[in-house]
């Protein structure tokens, strides 16, 4: 493995043990995961007797409201302003930047940390929901008269 490699693969680990050690990390999924406890709560709300709320719906909707337009994007702001904040925080960005190290593969390894860790955390919201999703009651299918 050349230098440049080494150096990113470096940076990966470290990153995806920064990530995932960081209590701000643990904070972030259990907000994500909130999103699930909506389809538990819909039977309970008041709605007209006569309307069907299907499972399709519901999950469609809660990923275009939900995940498209809120989640995602915050997950975004929130460990882009993490990626090098924590390091220059911590005042340990000089010493980082001192080892002989391309600074691209550096940021490249952070970033490929933060893909990780975010696409994981959200994986496991998308599961959370479709199960949440699933233990909506079946809709009631109108009995058809063949005679």
């Amino acid at each position: 493995m050349n230098g440049y490699a080494r150096a990113f693969v470096a940076s990966l680990a470290h990153g995806l043990a920064t990530f995932l050690r960081r209590r701000r990390t643990h904070v972030v999924f259990a907000l994500i995961l909130l999103p699930a406890i909506i389809p538990l709560l819909l039977p309970f709300l008041p709605h007209d007797s006569h309307e069907t709320i299907s499972r399709d719906w519901v999950l469609t909707q809660m990923i275009e409201i939900f995940y498209i337009t809120a989640v995602t994007p915050l997950l975004a702001l929130f460990f882009a302003a993490m990626l090098v904040g924590e390091d220059v925080e911590s005042q340990t960005i000089s010493y980082i930047l001192t080892r002989p190290v391309p600074r691209s593969a550096w940021v490249l390894g952070r970033f490929g940390a933060y893909l990780i860790v975010c696409s994981g955390l959200i994986f496991a919201s998308l599961v959370a929901l479709r199960l949440a999703v699933l233990a909506l009651p079946r809709p009631a299918v109108p009995e058809v008269d063949l005679v």
